[in-house]
């Protein structure tokens, strides 16, 4: 792809001057960076197709970053097209986002827009990208907060509850609660039996009195 390639050459040369330690002058970076745009705008060809138009929008999102748009003019040269808060680094990372994402479009990774990318559109999705984001740190902020109120209310009633019933150890010389209701209810009925025997025993007593008696008259 040949705007590839004029990138690629572009961030080179600009790589080579960083390790030399030669840094432009601001006239210099201020033609580097118009020439940048006119490059680009001249592979572009957006006047070529609605296809190219938009692509050439989307490019225009980016040069931004050291360009002017408003001002600038790929016929002619005006140091009022370059933004005056830039220096040699922040050229270079244009240039290889501009690489990048050129790369993307060219392969299908980044899909194509349906229309022109106006400003007005590129700062409707940035607000729309910031509101997702403090949506997102607002949500992970209440996730938190929510997970230590848990955690608190949690450690409280524990506290309160104190422990539960079989939590407590019990004596080992004390004699299971369970064994001890049986054993009374096994003595009550032994009770019960033996006074039942008792019962029928007098009975027979008396009749063997009587018998006893009668057999000495």
């Amino acid at each position: 792809d040949p705007l590839i390639k004029e990138l690629d050459t572009k961030v080179a040369q600009l790589e080579t001057n960083a390790k030399a330690q030669h840094p432009p002058t601001r006239k210099e970076l201020e033609i580097f960076v118009w020439k940048c745009g006119r490059v680009v705008r001249l592979l572009v060809k957006p006047e070529a197709s609605n296809a190219r138009e938009i692509f050439w929008s989307e490019c225009k999102g980016l040069l931004k970053k050291c360009l002017v748009i408003e001002k600038f003019n790929p016929s002619s040269f005006t140091a009022e097209a370059v933004r005056l808060d830039i220096v040699e680094n922040d050229l270079l990372e244009m240039l290889r986002q501009l690489t990048r994402y050129t790369s993307q479009r060219k392969s299908g990774r980044i899909a194509a827009p349906d229309v022109v990318q106006t400003l007005e559109l590129g700062e409707a999705r940035k607000r729309k990208r910031e509101t997702e984001e403090e949506e997102k740190k607002q949500k992970e902020k209440d996730d938190a907060w929510q997970k230590r109120r848990d955690q608190k209310f949690n450690s409280w009633a524990f506290d309160q509850m104190g422990s539960k019933w079989d939590d407590a150890l019990s004596d080992a010389e004390e004699e299971c609660p369970d064994k001890k209701k049986k054993a009374a209810a096994l003595t009550a009925d032994n009770a019960a039996s033996a006074s039942g025997n008792e019962a029928l025993a007098l009975p027979s007593a008396m009749h063997t009195r009587a018998l006893s008696l009668a057999l000495r008259v």
